[in-house]
């Protein structure tokens, strides 16, 4: 987890390496299943679960210097227990998390009673259109993605307020 409140940030991306440089030093980790900090003004809330803890800080900044409200969770377990108390409108999801693998997670999320959040696969997986397509995931991103094209999908799951 990232608490990124009041932390001033620059990411930088060079030849699909990402890096993510604090510039004052402020932020506060957790590895547990907390949320994040919100942003006063977010238009809707999506959740980040990936093992990656680098890509998980990128996007939470990323998104929420956009305006979205961002949680974040390292593995499927950690996921599953931030849906008791927040219901993300999307959810990107590693495709290769620790412990579930993504399509099983998207089939398992679907059958919730009350599931209303667009799942977006993210992976390099080069079967990844087709998992996105046989687990009913609403979209698929391949890595290394632009983050205008993360932004082109959100803005055609998510209805304008």
């Amino acid at each position: 987890m990232i608490w990124t409140s009041g932390a001033r940030w620059s990411a930088n991306c060079v030849g699909g390496l990402h890096t993510l440089v604090n510039r004052d030093q402020s932020t506060r980790r957790e590895e547990d299943a907390h949320e994040s900090l919100r942003s006063a003004d977010a238009v809707a809330s999506i959740l980040v679960i990936d093992d990656d803890q680098e890509l998980r800080e990128l996007l939470a900044i990323a998104l929420s210097d956009e305006g979205y409200e961002v949680g974040t969770a390292a593995t499927a377990s950690s996921a599953w227990d931030l849906f008791r108390v927040r219901h993300p409108e999307v959810i990107l999801l590693d495709l290769w998390l620790q412990g579930q693998r993504g399509e099983s997670f998207v089939e398992a999320y679907r059958a919730l009673p009350n599931a209303p959040a667009a799942l977006v696969l993210l992976s390099a997986a080069a079967d990844l259109a087709q998992v996105a397509a046989t687990s009913c995931a609403d979209r698929h991103l391949a890595k290394p993605f632009e983050l205008d094209d993360l932004l082109q999908t959100l803005a055609e799951l998510i209805p304008a307020s």
